[in-house]
């Protein structure tokens, strides 16, 4: 729910309007829990856009009337955007279990659409699985923060490159090894997908403290690939 103010013809004052939105959190987990069939359906809920309504007498502005609204310059922007901003107000430790909770699921979400078409390479966990545990979940997140996220977006951040392209280029290289040694399915869902999570906690926190950035990141990076090693216990068995 949007709150505003303007003037409203029928009650001829200015008064509050309100404006409802998609509640993304439910789609996003009922994506989830429907293995992504509800996604389309997110979609089209997310780009239908409503009418203000004035609160008092709950008539609807016209496109023009809309136009003498004070909207503030934060609800003008895509709600993905503020959804994003809203992270940055969190201190670390909820920004750390969310952010993973939520790239977790929009990972696992796309590498079950995509496994059906663009199968990767098998994993055989019968002889070492405590191998693939430390390489998966001890090893692999620390180097690829480190290198990925840390080197490239501290060499941006000297060449004073906006946020936005810190996360895009530490997302395209992330991605690229990704593609190069899993396949397209898991470059998609863990180096497209998860690399954007991973670069845009690194980029955010960088901006505190490099090491910060890197504990957080590094934390949240294990953590999802924990889950997912889990996950392929529990299936296995």
């Amino acid at each position: 729910m949007v709150e505003v103010t303007g003037f409203c013809a029928a009650c001829q004052d200015r008064v509050l309007f309100r404006r409802r939105e998609a509640n993304h959190l439910f789609h996003f987990l009922f994506s989830a829990l429907t293995f992504g069939l509800w996604i389309p359906f997110w979609l089209v809920l997310s780009l239908k856009k409503t009418r203000w309504r004035c609160s008092q007498c709950g008539s609807a502005l016209t496109p023009q009337a809309e136009e003498g609204l004070d909207l503030p310059a934060e609800a003008k922007k895509p709600w993905i955007v503020r959804h994003f901003r809203g992270y940055r107000a969190l201190e670390p430790w909820p920004f750390c279990w969310r952010i993973s909770l939520e790239g977790l699921t929009a990972s696992a979400l796309a590498a079950i659409l995509l496994s059906t078409w663009l199968p990767g390479p098998d994993r055989d966990l019968e002889e070492s699985p405590g191998l693939f545990f430390l390489a998966a979940v001890l090893i692999a997140p620390a180097v690829e923060t480190l290198i990925f996220q840390g080197l490239v977006i501290f060499l941006l951040r000297l060449c004073r490159a906006p946020m936005a392209l810190q996360i895009a280029i530490s997302v395209a290289l992330f991605a690229a090894a990704h593609f190069w040694s899993n396949g397209p399915a898991n470059g998609i869902s863990a180096g497209l997908i998860g690399g954007f999570y991973f670069a845009f906690t690194y980029a955010h926190w960088a901006e505190r403290s490099h090491w910060t950035a890197i504990w957080i990141t590094a934390f949240s990076h294990a953590l999802l690939n924990g889950i997912v090693f889990s996950l392929f216990l529990f299936a296995r068995d």
